[in-house]
């Protein structure tokens, strides 16, 4: 192993060398085709996986498209941290947020592809984007960032084991999926039993209510706003992000079972003091996620309350 001069590879085998992307990849020229018939925008990637969703979107009506051949590689300009890349498995045509590239013989794509997937990459080219007056991810920065290479046959190796244990990981996920459903519907028809019925079944009475038709005959309805206090959370922009500070919880902390400080973005301490001190989290809160991936309720625990 060697040092590879760069914090985003670390320490890599002695034999294998270090280039920037432009050397091994160069942008796709803007033309016009007419093979595509379906088109890709940023929600049709999975992040992290290099894949896309089904798309059955006509292009007709897409007007700042570009084509993208088959086996091209396409990089999100926006939010890197998302890590949207996607290896073209078909003629289609793109967003024009999508940076699009094609792979020279030197490399293999799909190796290309499973480093640009990398929390290293990922990483790397968020941290070199965030806290600019615009982040986004712009050819020049995106060119400019280093790779590492082993010969080709490597390369292509690499690549199938890869392809064979994400294989192998996205079915039990699958499966695990499958299984959550399952306990997640039972944990709802659970609170919803016992919401509704209370503990001892005791005799209910209708309410007129559709999110709670019956009640136990002696409770009795409230309205939320007056039994807790709200806030909504403040809109802090991405140009405020810092390296280290106070935490910032986002939407994407909150996962399912509990609030995770993995990822968490951080602000200065002074302005979170000046600006956002009223938006800071007590132990017992309620965290609702109330856009993106909405109704996820959390308990803020003693953990973050420290953080």
């Amino acid at each position: 192993m060697k040092d590879s001069g760069f914090d985003a590879i670390g320490r890599f085998p002695e034999d294998w060398s270090v280039y920037r992307l432009k050397d091994v990849l160069r942008q796709a020229a803007k033309a016009h085709t007419n093979l595509a018939t379906q088109y890709v925008g940023l929600e049709h990637i999975t992040g992290w996986t290099g894949k896309a969703v089904p798309i059955d979107l006509e292009i007709a009506g897409y007007q700042s498209a570009q084509p993208i051949r088959q086996g091209t590689i396409c990089f999100s300009k926006l939010r890197p941290y998302l890590a949207k890349a996607l290896l073209a498995p078909a003629d289609l045509i793109g967003t024009s947020e999508l940076l699009v590239a094609r792979a020279l013989r030197s490399v293999h794509p799909e190796y290309v592809l499973y480093w640009l997937l990398s929390h290293r990459f990922i990483n790397a080219i968020n941290d070199t984007v965030v806290g600019t007056k615009m982040p986004r991810v712009d050819w020049p920065i995106f060119a400019g960032m280093p790779v590492p290479l082993p010969k080709v046959d490597e390369q292509r190796r690499i690549a199938a084991w890869l392809d064979i244990q994400t294989s192998r990981i996205d079915k039990r996920r699958e499966l695990l999926g499958k299984k959550r459903e399952l306990l997640r519907y039972l944990r709802q028809t659970l609170l919803d039993e016992v919401i509704s019925n209370g503990l001892t079944k005791s005799r209910s009475v209708q309410t007129g209510q559709p999110a709670l038709p019956k009640l136990p005959v002696h409770w009795s309805l409230s309205k939320f706003k007056s039994q807790v206090f709200f806030r909504e959370g403040p809109g802090i922009m991405a140009t405020d992000f810092m390296q280290a500070g106070v935490p910032l919880l986002r939407i994407g902390n909150i996962t399912p079972g509990l609030i995770t400080m993995e990822g968490c973005n951080y602000v200065a301490p002074e302005k979170a003091e000046r600006q956002w001190r009223q938006f800071r989290l007590k132990l017992g809160d309620i965290v609702i996620s109330a856009s993106a991936s909405t109704g996820m309720v959390r308990n803020v625990s003693k953990t973050i309350c420290e953080s």
